[in-house]
């Protein structure tokens, strides 16, 4: 599915980091494989290494499911806990891990119990971590905008059942 970057040798433990991508629908043709790109590109800037064990996806899984629900992000969640030193998770976007303020809040809870800086990769053309008080800030408010844009795709897909028209546009 996705090319790892070249493992350096270089790099140590601190710079190992852990990948997931998800995405809703099959439908979706390509869109694994530009998260695993831009996450790879990102890895590459910051010295990160992303070794084939670390990388995890779910497919044709709604953002609204639970990340320990789906079977990528809960293989996610219990490598990271057999694996304390790796300290880094790389993600394309916030909606990615979930569309639910109180799934997101528990999820980044627990990762930052365990030490583990997320990195957003595509933040509108930059990126940012989760380390730092303002990290959480930006966190809690995408996670907030992650959730209403799950409750607006609810409900246009409700609409365009009553419509007789649904798929996408």
């Amino acid at each position: 599915m996705r090319t790892p970057p070249p493992s350096d040798s270089r790099l140590g433990a601190a710079n190992l980091a852990a990948f997931y991508a998800r995405v809703s629908t099959d439908q979706q043709d390509g869109s694994l494989e530009t998260q695993a790109a831009k996450a790879i590109e990102y890895a590459r800037l910051k010295s990160l290494d992303i070794p084939n064990d670390l990388q995890f996806a779910d497919e044709d899984t709604s953002g609204g499911l639970p990340l320990l629900e789906r079977d990528g992000g809960r293989l996610l969640v219990s490598t990271l806990r057999l694996h304390p030193h790796v300290k880094n998770l790389i993600v394309t976007k916030v909606d990615r891990l979930g569309r639910s303020v109180l799934d997101l809040e528990t999820t980044f809870q627990r990762f930052k119990q365990q030490g583990i800086i997320v990195h957003i990769v595509d933040f509108g053309g930059d990126s940012f971590t989760t380390a730092g008080f303002l990290g959480d800030l930006v966190i809690r408010i995408l996670s907030a905008v992650a959730e209403f844009e799950r409750m607006m795709i609810k409900s246009r897909i409700k609409d365009e059942g009553r419509s007789g028209k649904v798929g996408l546009p």
